[in-house]
């Protein structure tokens, strides 16, 4: 099913750029316009729960500059052609210098920002090895379920907290 909004003639200049018209009901003057998401481009991200021994996950701050410096699971965008298990193990490596160990996957979040929408799968990880680097980042924190809300999370990885509390000790 379609949707389509009419625009009467005094408001068809101000309608959205990304909307089209497809034609002019004769009788009225309004303009049909196909009903248009403003999100139409959709991001496809991975982010890992890196959990340690002590039952905690890890977090990361972003700089002032990329998100305003708010905290995140580590993670990235999935290449094309590669797996999104392969995509935690990469963006992982490059961002944080660790080996992790790919397990299930927990949750994936629907997100709507402004310019586009937002698939993340998030995935519980174990480190296999390496020493924690910020190559991307400012600090690190290592959160137990009590500590969770101590952050001021980015809106997307906020989804994720109530799964992930289940999880952590």
């Amino acid at each position: 099913m379609r949707l389509f909004y009419a625009f009467p003639p005094a408001l068809q200049a101000r309608k959205a750029p990304r909307c089209v018209s497809i034609g002019l009901h004769p009788a009225s003057g309004y303009a049909i316009i196909p009903r248009v998401n403003p999100v139409s481009r959709v991001v496809e991200v991975v982010a890992a729960l890196i959990l340690n021994e002590a039952g905690q996950v890890l977090a990361v701050k972003c700089p002032e500059r990329k998100h305003g410096g708010g905290w995140e699971f580590p993670g990235g965008k999935i290449e094309p052609g590669e797996t999104p298990q392969a995509a935690v193990v990469r963006e992982i490596a490059e961002e944080l210098g660790l080996q992790v160990q790919v397990g299930d996957l927990l949750h994936t979040v629907e997100w709507d920002y402004p310019a586009f929408h937002l698939s993340m799968q998030c995935f519980l990880c174990r480190i296999a090895g390496g020493e924690l680097q910020l190559h991307e980042h400012t600090e690190a924190r290592w959160l137990g379920a009590a500590a969770l809300h101590s952050v001021p999370w980015l809106p997307a990885d906020v989804d994720i907290l109530p799964h992930l509390a289940g999880v952590l000790r």
